[in-house]
């Protein structure tokens, strides 16, 4: 599982040294495939692989993460990067009764009309006005939430389950 991670993030163009550091951190397929979808999702940013040196608070303290163990912190920044533009206005732990009480419906749409909400960490949900009781509210459309890093991360946990279970061989 190290050799996949650390040519993940070398082809990322990530430095051998913190490749290395981060591989040997990323312990457990999840991980892995945590690790290996950020370095992925690198290559589809502006800047790409410039990324990794770039000097801000936010990227500086993921990139640490990582060595570190943790690829969440670069998950979450390059999920919200990546995301289609959508409001910050709920969170993904809400129960479906203060979705309805706290997200607004946007100004000019009526029942039955949808739109895209965020959660401020790469997020998304599509989001339907409703009527109950007389009263419009929001409920999230069933199916519809999805991460800015899906596209990478569904197929690494893939292939890191597969690496795990044969180690287990």
């Amino acid at each position: 599982m190290r050799n996949w991670i650390q040519a993940e993030l070398l082809a990322a163009g990530l430095d051998r040294r913190r490749a290395a550091s981060i591989a040997d951190a990323s312990t457990g397929y999840v991980a892995a495939a945590t690790a290996v979808a950020v370095a992925r999702a690198v290559q589809e940013l502006p800047e790409g692989p410039a990324w990794w040196d770039l000097q801000h608070r936010r990227v500086v303290v993921a990139v640490t993460a990582m060595q570190q163990g943790n690829p969440d912190e670069a998950y979450v920044l390059l999920g919200e990067r990546l995301a289609p533009d959508a409001p910050d206005a709920w969170d993904s732990n809400w129960p479906e009764d203060k979705v309805w009480r706290v997200v607004e419906v946007p100004v000019g749409l009526g029942a039955g009309d949808r739109f895209l909400i965020g959660d401020g960490m790469g997020l998304r949900a599509e989001a339907e006005v409703s009527k109950r009781g007389g009263e419009g509210g929001v409920v999230i459309v069933a199916g519809s939430v999805r991460h800015g890093l899906d596209p990478w991360y569904e197929p690494a946990l893939e292939h890191a389950e597969r690496l795990a279970a044969e180690s287990m061989d």
